[in-house]
């Protein structure tokens, strides 16, 4: 499976080589066998599911999303295993198969609640930034997936998604502060979902935070993610809001040595 994922593109040039065929035949069965049998298969080789669905993101151009044995499906269930390596492998493939759900939005919907539960969970488990980044950052992603494909989250979905993001942004220090970047954009994203009816009701948690990201020079990183959700939030306005027009006084500070913010 290694070798079969490296030299994925290599492979592909073979006509003979049907990623499609081997998925549908081998591939899917063994990773619906491996998760269907729980811990008892396994602790004896607990590489073989990391491989497999590592493999399929790099196929993921060829990957029979609509499947009997689906993928997207079967990964999303592998963000709640015990296996935090396992569960990192999970996120990148998910990262890399979405942009090929087009098709399938109803799929899409069906995962993102219990996934938005496993990402977060994962999120506080990983010690490392770049891990916890990932996590977020398919957050956003998955979002923006569902609002792109015309899908809608109930409430109590939004509520889970956007309840810990206040505790993530305070507790975001020292080496964890590039999460406020995944939080800002994890934000915008929600916005842009629920559209001009609801996004005032984020306006509690965004301004406070826009506020800061302007306010500090120490916060010059965060600028783009937040003139981009300030952005967001200004389009989806019904009319002038002076809470969002007050903003616009750290216009002259924001204009000092940020010609690559666009």
């Amino acid at each position: 499976y290694t070798a079969a994922g490296l030299a994925s593109n290599y492979l592909k040039s073979f006509p003979g080589y049907d990623f499609n065929e081997w998925f549908e035949s081998l591939v899917g069965p063994l990773l619906t066998l491996l998760i269907q049998s729980g811990n008892s298969m396994n602790h004896m080789l607990p590489i073989l599911r990391r491989r497999i669905i590592w493999l399929i993101s790099c196929n993921a151009q060829q990957v029979p999303v609509s499947s009997s044995h689906n993928p997207l499906e079967l990964i999303s269930t592998s963000l709640s295993h015990n296996d935090i390596c396992l569960r990192l492998t999970a996120v990148e493939a998910m990262e890399t198969l979405l942009p090929y759900c087009e098709d399938s939005p109803q799929l899409l919907h069906s995962i993102t609640h219990s996934s938005i539960a496993a990402l977060y969970q994962l999120t506080n488990d990983c010690v490392e930034v770049d891990s916890r980044s990932s996590c977020l950052g398919l957050l956003s992603t998955l979002i923006s997936f569902v609002g792109v494909l015309g899908g809608s989250l109930s409430n109590d979905v939004l509520n889970t998604i956007v309840t810990p993001l206040p505790s993530i942004w305070e507790n975001s220090i020292e080496q964890n502060l590039l999460l406020k970047r995944n939080v800002l954009n994890i934000i915008s994203s929600v916005a842009t979902l629920v559209g001009p009816d609801q996004a005032s009701l984020l306006y509690p948690i965004a301004l406070p935070m826009l506020n800061e990201s302007f306010g500090k020079e120490e916060n010059v990183f965060l600028v783009e993610e937040a003139l981009r959700m300030w952005l967001v939030f200004l389009r989806l306005s019904n009319g002038y809001n002076g809470s969002l027009g007050a903003l616009f006084t750290r216009a002259a500070t924001l204009s000092k040595d940020l010609e690559h913010v666009i």
